[in-house]
């Protein structure tokens, strides 16, 4: 399994486009792509709390491996 990171950020910024028109938001481009960029990264570093990438060698809780 591969992470397509560029398609994640694509999806992101269509939503945020979205987001924005629905909500009559006003937000520069480039501001828009830092937002992006931060979301993802948050979101990616959610994923791996709840997968424990970064926990190796160490079982997390209520993990059933």
């Amino acid at each position: 399994m591969t992470l397509d990171l560029a398609n994640l950020l694509q999806t992101a910024i269509q939503r945020r486009n979205q987001y924005n028109y629905d909500h009559q938001v006003a937000v520069s481009p480039e501001e828009g792509l830092r937002v992006d960029y931060v979301a993802l990264s948050v979101s990616l570093a959610h994923l791996s709390d709840l997968m424990g990438w970064f926990k190796l060698g160490q079982k997390k809780a209520g993990c059933v491996v």
